[in-house]
């Protein structure tokens, strides 16, 4: 006999039977008699007293009351999550030790679609700057679930912490990160879930072609045609928060606004453009692919200068490790992590190393980081120092620091080229600070046309002295005399009367730019070699030169009369060396301070 089909067991229930079986039991429960039989005449009387004090009964509720809500919350969610259907998401998640972190967070906050409903955030500043100063960004709360739209495709981004297992770790943990409270109020995410709901012909590999589109957005560096000179983001190694923060955005400068001695700086920019353009051969060799640059030089000498300008020439950012804010229990392990988290597309600048390594790193460390196992291909580092002497040979020889420069006191050819590039002034420039007409020069005008109105010869000397007086040259009208004199000649015509320009007033115009040009830029050499006879080479860093001109232009005014400017700056410059050795024997005394407190503190 074949055996019968199995069947799913269906248990009867009787609902009624049920029922009745509960209020039963509640009916049992209610009776005074099933308590006293259950916990004694003592027990239940005590029992009796206490719960029939009404103050007993509103605390015990009161207690109790956020217990029960929180249980049925949780059961309202668990049923309504059962019945729901179930949402099929692709996830991806994008920690900060990941050099792809920073372009997507970026990319992310200037495309986040923002509700009218949201009535709270968290402000900081963002990469992007206004007139008056850094532009205030509002960001969603840690844990909140955002959108970003790519196409036809919703992204949902979430910004999480950690969770660890342990709830007492986890809010010690909490604690001592960044965030403001459990709520999870974070200006700085612990990582980033992009996500995407899941649809025909919509796959992993989907949304990581969306987040390579995001990369490739942020990658390249946009410029603006009018402003050829992209923007330059500044970070700095965060010791507390574990990678690299941002800043601010700093404006390029131009490698034309660096003054270093002769052949420094083109041989710097040529060398660092051979290395970006070598990869394939570093590589193909086994040559380890990175660049290490020694700036070392007095303080002022231009070394952060250059980098910065290197930075907006090449289009890289500028990422700061200041060696002196990391922890001294964990120094080491930090700066091999700065090495690890340090973006592709950035420089990596040492400022001070010779003052700031002293007690915190090994040169175990640095060797490791600089071309060990700790190192990072295609890094560009500059490393800047004062005094050389101070750094570990093996820290310095080739394969680490490439190339050793030395940025010192500014030799002539640096004067002149700075002091050109302060005073000198292009023919637009000329022509609007010495043939425009401010209210001051039309007042005079006026003055002197009401004193002889009937006279067109005399309204052009009286023009042709304001623009003298404004260029600090001595008026024509102690020239110009009347008739009763000087005489007349035979024609009756004042002997020194110019004769009226027949040529257009444009014309005019452009012949006496010209002529201030040339004018101006004659006074301007002449000054420029007497600042060579009283300011010697190699005794000034090119920082207390510009000090030294723009002081000369600030208190002067730069629309100043340019001979009155040049005499000005020759008065200043027996104060200016004076003060420039006070500042030197006062950086001696403070040398030796240190030193004794050094060896007070080894004593």
């Amino acid at each position: 006999m074949a055996p019968l089909a199995l069947q799913k067991y269906k248990p009867n229930i009787n609902m009624a039977g049920a029922l009745d079986r509960v209020i039963s039991l509640v009916e049992k429960m209610s009776d005074e008699q099933f308590w006293h039989s259950l916990l004694g005449d003592r027990l239940s009387g005590l029992l009796k007293r206490y719960f029939g004090n009404d103050f007993v009964m509103v605390s015990v509720l009161f207690y109790i009351a956020p217990i029960m809500r929180t249980h049925w919350y949780n059961l309202l969610q668990m049923i309504w999550d059962r019945m729901r259907p179930e949402r099929k998401m692709i996830a991806i998640q994008v920690h900060p030790s990941e050099d792809l972190f920073e372009n997507i967070n970026e990319y992310v906050q200037d495309h986040l679609v923002r509700s009218e409903s949201d009535v709270s955030g968290v402000a900081g500043y963002s990469k992007n700057t206004r007139v008056t100063g850094p532009e205030v960004a509002v960001m969603p709360h840690t844990g909140t679930t955002n959108i970003v739209k790519h196409g036809n495709h919703k992204i949902y981004i979430t910004w999480r912490k950690y969770e660890f297992g342990d709830k007492k770790t986890k809010k010690k943990r909490n604690n001592d990160d960044d965030s403001d409270d459990e709520d999870g109020f974070s200006l700085i995410p612990k990582f980033l879930e992009v996500s995407m709901d899941v649809a025909p012909g919509v796959t992993i590999n989907t949304l990581k072609d969306i987040l390579q589109e995001w990369s490739d957005s942020r990658n390249k560096r946009t410029v603006n045609k009018d402003d050829p000179k992209p923007t330059v983001n500044h970070y700095e190694w965060s010791d507390y928060n574990r990678y690299w923060t941002y800043r601010q955005t700093l404006e390029p400068r131009g490698l034309d606004s660096v003054n270093l001695a002769p052949g420094i700086k083109e041989r710097l920019i040529s060398d660092i453009r051979r290395f970006l353009v070598q990869k394939d051969y570093f590589l193909s060799r086994g040559i380890p692919y990175h660049r290490g640059y020694l700036l070392f030089g007095p303080p002022g000498t231009g070394k952060t200068s250059i980098i910065q300008a290197l930075a907006g020439h090449l289009r890289l950012d500028m990422s700061v490790l200041k060696v002196s804010t990391l922890a001294e229990t964990n120094a080491d392990a930090q700066f091999i992590q700065a090495i690890e988290k340090l973006s592709s597309h950035s420089i990596l600048v040492i400022e001070d190393f010779d003052h700031s390594r002293i007690g915190k790193l090994k040169v175990s460390t640095i060797l490791n980081a600089l071309d060990g196992l700790d190192s990072k291909s295609g890094t560009i580092v500059f490393m800047t120092a004062n005094d050389v002497n101070k750094i570990e040979p093996a820290i310095l020889r080739p394969g680490r620091m490439d190339k050793k420069i030395n940025l010192g006191y500014a030799v002539h050819r640096q004067l002149t080229e700075m002091f050109w590039r302060i005073f000198a002034l292009d023919k637009d420039e000329i022509k609007h600070i010495y043939l425009g007409k401010p209210e001051d020069d039309e007042e005079d005008l006026e003055a002197t046309q009401t004193m002889d109105g009937d006279s067109e010869a005399e309204d052009d000397t009286s023009a042709t002295h304001v623009i003298q007086r404004r260029l600090g040259l001595p008026s024509p009208a102690a020239s110009v005399h009347h008739a009763d004199d000087e005489g007349e000649d035979s024609d009756g015509a004042s002997a020194t009367t110019p004769e009226l320009a027949t040529v257009s007033d444009e014309e005019d115009e452009d012949s006496e730019e010209d002529q201030i040009f040339a004018e101006r830029n004659e006074c301007l050499r002449q000054t420029v070699e007497k600042v060579k006879e009283l300011i010697p080479e190699y005794h000034v860093t090119p920082a207390e030169l510009q000090s030294l001109f723009t002081s000369t232009v600030l208190g002067n005014g730069p629309d100043a009369p340019y001979q009155e400017l040049m005499d000005n700056l020759l008065e200043r410059i027996p104060d200016f060396l004076e003060q420039v050795r006070l500042d030197r024997e006062q950086a001696v005394e403070f040398e030796k301070l240190q030193e004794k407190n050094l060896k007070n503190k080894k004593k």
